[in-house]
Parts: C-alpha cells; sequence; structure tokens
C-alpha cells in the first residue's frame, strides 16, 4: 500500500488533495479510487492514485498558465475529469449539460476555483 499524501499545513489543497467550496460535503464518502479520508475538507490521496494524479495534473496546468500570463487574474476552462469525479466523491449531483471552472489568483501559488454547471438548450 502506497502512503498517503499530507495535506498543506492549515488544511488547504496540497499535491494530491482536493477540496470543494461551501456545497454540502458527505465525509463518509471516500476516494472510489484510494479510499481516501477527508482531512481539513479535503481528500488525502495516496501518491498513485488516479484521481489524485488528475487532480495534481490540473492543477499544475493551472499553474502553468497563470505563469504564461502574468498579468491574469483568472482563466475560464471546462472541468477536468478529476474535478467533476471529486465531486461524485463528496457525494454531490453533477447537473447535466456542460461545466465550467473560473481559476482566480489571488496570490503568487494561491488560487480559488469556483465551478458553473449549465446546460446548453437550442430552441
Amino acid at each position: 500500500m502506497t502512503p498517503p499524501r499530507d495535506p498543506t499545513p492549515g488544511g488547504g489543497p496540497g499535491p494530491g488533495s482536493s477540496s470543494l467550496g461551501s456545497d454540502p460535503i458527505d465525509f463518509s464518502k471516500l476516494c472510489p479510487d484510494c479510499a481516501a479520508p477527508w482531512v481539513d475538507r479535503n481528500l488525502v490521496h495516496e501518491l498513485t492514485c488516479p484521481l489524485g494524479l488528475g487532480y495534481d495534473e490540473i492543477m499544475a496546468d493551472d499553474a502553468a498558465w497563470f505563469e504564461q500570463h502574468p498579468g491574469a487574474t483568472t482563466r475560464e476552462r471546462s472541468a477536468h475529469w478529476a474535478e467533476i469525479a471529486d465531486y461524485r466523491a463528496a457525494g454531490q449531483t453533477i447537473p447535466p449539460g456542460t461545466s465550467v471552472v473560473t481559476v482566480t489568483k489571488l496570490a503568487p501559488g494561491v488560487r480559488h476555483k469556483s465551478f458553473t454547471w449549465f446546460e446548453v438548450v437550442w430552441p
């Protein structure tokens, strides 16, 4: 068994950890891939967990995007599969349609994500 990842001190998301906003979270749910527990509102995944690795991937992508766009404070993109799986792991229902993530740079290395779910209906 691989050792679990450590959350960033203070309960913020660190590599391999994921957290949600103010939506109701079912803290009894565990990661479906590695059975990660919740620690300070973060799922702390094992080092080889596909969900944790996917989350690491999109966090690195956001960081790289802000490095390439130093004057930007927000980024909008499609939700990554790991973020959607994170919602499901928390026991939340994913609405039908398209998901958009707005990533806001709060300070160097500190970002906040908000999710918008919408369905396009053509007349």
